[in-house]
């Protein structure tokens, strides 16, 4: 699996050191917020629901101020109702939502105040009274902490509110101020509270940074760093990643030590094998339409890796699925690039056994556009490492079906497990069958029903499944790869580059072609086309593959 992805940027002083970390941090702490918003929304609700039944139902003696009690209620309950909005909203990032907290902590002090200190029978004659005001500053720091200078400073305010509702009180009423000793006791424990409220900050914070460190030296697998996953596959995880010293990008795939350590026993052995054995092959395979493989090894945390090539494009599945059929000349051009990786592998007694769109990358590569590379050779049969070594066939032979339904050939849905290069072949004929028709071989309800289809059930003709003409050399071509027996099809991947170049007389797509296209589709896929620039380069015959003598 591959993607184009920018790497992460680093934060400023204000947000957690770790640029790794910094999402997962604003994340956590935006759903912690969200949950203690929804609990507010709860509290007041049923706060004011219990003076109805009291006050008003049953008849209780109202006490003075229960107006402004249930305003602040209401007040209370808009406000946490608006900020569970913001943790909910995809259109604003959490680093935003979290400053935000600070302002939504600031109203909901304003409002605890209006009814707490808007009186001079509210004032606190010692300093260990209760205060509902405390308790509010206390709740956000402790939950979603922002950078220690934003929330003290929005701690100060919340603590400054109870003097300022105070103070406007005796503006509006003219009533004689307290003496100062009950002012002190009332207003002081705010701004005490307002200090202790920054140890959770710094402790937080403290701790972010500790799991980011840990997180970070983790992630450094031999000399790459891992900047951003990208994705996830039947070998393992997929991630973004640089080499440390020529600023490289890679891809890079990897197996966590957890992961395979729930397998146990054989089952844990076999699949590290598995993983060895996919490097080893990919590293000895040469074909600029193979994916090129950096580094492997085992990082000091037990984590298995490879550094690959990371590739600007995008696979067939998505091509198609987003940007609609291709014309058939194009599909001639792509098929045959990936012929030349397969050959290789071929002639080396590999069969990949995974063939799909999603495992068809086309890119830019230099001035290159529509530039093939197969990828992901982790189910990769090879009868020439057998014969090398016995115990690689139990990596293999075990009787199960592997590969992926749509695109498997008959031999392999009916659990073959000596298959050879023609399953390739099928595979390639129904990755042209979906190219130019946008739709599967079989389109089955269940993986199950698709193997039978496919060992059993004609395939449609191709014409009949879409509106675009397709060239009837290349439409035989195609039918002959979907032949139910190994023996009809194309004999090898050469064989099949051969029988499509024919069919390129009647359907040709040239680089022009191709950058015309991408100057005119990139965009939605992220990618623009190679700069137009004067092409110095002789032209070169179609490359010849190499037989085995």
């Amino acid at each position: 699996m591959q993607a184009r992805l920018e790497r992460a940027r680093p934060s400023s002083s204000d947000s957690p050191p770790n640029p790794l970390m910094e999402s997962t941090f604003f994340r956590e702490s935006v759903e912690r917020l969200r949950l203690l918003s929804l609990g507010l929304c709860l509290l007041p609700a049923g706060t004011f629901l219990l003076t109805l039944l009291f006050y008003d139902v049953l008849g209780w003696p109202a006490a003075e101020g229960l107006g402004r009690v249930r305003i602040a209620q209401l007040a209370l309950l808009v406000l946490s109702l608006a900020m569970y909005a913001l943790c909910r909203s995809s259109r604003i990032d959490d680093r935003r939502t979290l400053s935000l907290s600070l302002v939504y902590q600031v109203l909901g002090a304003i409002v605890i105040c209006v009814p707490a200190y808007a009186g001079e029978q509210m004032l606190q004659t010692v300093m260990l009274s209760f205060s509902w005001l405390a308790l509010w500053m206390l709740l956000i720091p402790f939950v979603a902490p922002a950078c220690p200078r934003k929330n003290l400073m929005a701690l100060l305010l919340c603590a400054s509110m109870a003097p300022l509702v105070h103070g406007l009180w005796l503006f509006a009423s003219g009533a004689p101020a307290a003496p100062w000793s009950q002012l002190v006791t009332t207003f002081l424990p705010n701004y005490i509270v307002a200090g202790v409220a920054m140890l959770p900050v710094f402790i937080i914070l403290k701790l972010t940074r500790s799991r980011g460190q840990a997180e970070k030296r983790a992630q450094a697998l031999g000399s790459y760093q891992l900047v951003e996953r990208i994705g996830s596959g039947g070998m393992g995880e997929v991630w973004r990643g640089e080499h440390t010293m020529l600023a490289r990008p890679a891809a890079i795939k990897l197996i966590k030590a957890e992961l395979v350590g729930r397998m146990g026993g054989d089952a844990e052995e076999e699949t590290l094998a598995r993983f060895t054995r996919e490097a080893r092959t990919t590293a000895g395979l040469t074909s600029p339409h193979t994916v090129e493989l950096y580094d492997f090894g085992l990082s000091a945390e037990g984590t298995f890796y490879y550094a690959m090539e990371l590739l600007r494009g995008v696979d067939l599945d998505t091509l198609v699925t987003r940007g609609g059929v291709l014309a058939p000349g194009r599909v001639i051009h792509l098929l045959r690039q990936a012929c030349a990786s397969l050959a290789e592998a071929h002639l080396a007694g590999m069969v990949h056994r995974d063939i799909k769109p999603a495992n068809i990358f086309v890119c830019r590569i230099g001035l290159d556009e529509d530039f093939v590379k197969v990828l992901d050779f982790g189910l990769v049969a090879c009868t020439e490492c057998e014969k090398r070594d016995p115990d690689a066939a139990k990596l293999t032979q075990q009787g199960f079906v592997v590969g992926t339904p749509a695109f498997m050939a008959p031999e392999q849905a009916d659990g073959n497990d000596q298959v050879d290069a023609r399953a390739d072949i099928y595979a390639l004929g129904c990755v042209a069958y979906f190219l130019l028709t946008g739709r599967l071989v079989f389109e089955s309800s269940s993986a199950f029903h698709m193997m039978v289809d496919h060992l059993k059930t004609p395939p449609p003709p191709l014409s009949s499944r879409t509106e675009q003409k397709i060239p009837a050399d290349l439409e035989e071509l195609v039918m002959a790869c979907l032949a139910k027996e190994p023996a009809e099809r194309p004999a090898s991947a050469a064989a099949l580059d051969k029988a499509l170049r024919a069919c390129q007389q009647s359907a040709p797509w040239s680089q022009e072609d191709a950058r015309a296209w991408w100057q005119e589709q990139g965009a939605l896929f992220g990618i623009t086309a190679a700069p137009v620039v004067e092409d110095t380069r002789q032209t070169m015959p179609s490359p010849v593959l190499l037989q085995a003598h």
